[in-house]
């Protein structure tokens, strides 16, 4: 019998505080976009900083807490992607980053959006985060707020290596996850 027949259980979609901080984030994109967009490198630095400390506290909640849920699996790798994605973009646009590096980023992370949707669409599946994918927005952040507070070129060129490697080790871990899961 095939378990994919069954209909899938309606996700759980209960609002915590951890979903909360989520949101957060997200909605400091706003405040990120004009920093940057304005050369107000120490509020972007700060606005960096804050977004980070918000990922790893809604994460660090839903597991003390014991809060974890379907909505949580979505909002948090989805603030992630579109805090990210806005900033790479306004430094594209600040010329700050090159094109096809931008175009590497929102590639995955719109190809992991979409993977993510389809496959919960014909599962009843939420594929959380993973660790390598967590690791490497981190060292992606890393690099975009060395770029920011002007790090020497040697040293962003080699954190934006590490980040695309780590994007594409993540990335491929995704799709075996996807596929093991599909089974």
């Amino acid at each position: 019998m095939n378990t994919h027949a069954q209909s899938p259980q309606p996700l759980n979609l209960r609002w915590t505080l951890s979903n909360g901080l989520s949101a957060l984030r997200m909605l400091l994109v706003i405040p990120t976009w004009f920093t940057l967009a304005s050369g107000m490198r120490l509020a972007t630095i700060a606005l960096f900083i804050l977004s980070a400390l918000t990922d790893v506290l809604d994460g660090w909640l839903a597991r003390k807490r014991n809060e974890i849920s379907d909505l949580g699996k979505i909002l948090d790798p989805l603030a992630d992607k579109v805090y990210v994605g806005v900033v790479v973009v306004v430094m594209l646009m600040q010329g700050m980053l090159p094109l096809w590096f931008v175009l590497v980023v929102l590639g995955r992370d719109l190809l992991i959006l979409v993977g993510g949707i389809l496959f919960e669409r014909r599962t009843g599946v939420v594929l959380p985060s993973n660790y390598p994918g967590k690791i490497a927005v981190l060292v992606l952040s890393g690099t975009l707020l060395a770029i920011v507070a002007g790090a020497s070129t040697a040293v962003t060129t080699t954190m934006g290596g590490i980040a695309l490697l780590l994007l594409a080790i993540s990335f491929t871990l995704y799709l075996i996850r996807v596929v093991q899961q599909w089974k």
